[in-house]
């Protein structure tokens, strides 16, 4: 049951990553042009990824995320009132490499942890 939790998580996640980047206007535009925005959701994202899918190794994960982030800056600069963004795409790598680390952060405490009970 948590796993379905935690993969309907990543399926929210990746939803509205998609939404926002196909420029729905959902978004409230305070905080539509931010950088951060972009980084936060990127590293929601690969955490969440790590956690909904263990057994996929990082390098996958790490690829389908940057190729995400590629296809939706590019399909912005197709859009009638969207550009394609240098700042965001490296926004978006920088959430990547953060979810990346948080993951392999979250993992190594996960492991040390049951470590212990097993002692």
């Amino acid at each position: 049951m948590s796993r379905f939790i935690v993969i309907l998580v990543f399926a929210g996640i990746l939803a509205a990553i998609v939404i926002d980047g196909l420029g729905f206007d959902w978004v409230p535009v305070a905080i539509e042009e931010q950088w951060s925005h972009h980084a936060a959701a990127f590293a929601l994202l690969v955490f969440s990824a790590r956690l909904a899918f263990p057994r996929t190794l990082m390098f996958w994960t790490f690829l389908y995320a940057v190729l995400l982030a590629l296809f939706l800056e590019l399909a912005q600069g197709l859009l009638p009132r969207q550009s394609t963004s240098v700042l965001h795409m490296a926004a978006n790598l920088g959430g990547i490499i953060i979810g990346v680390l948080a993951a392999q952060v979250w993992r190594r405490q996960v492991v040390s942890r049951l470590a212990e009970y097993d002692r």
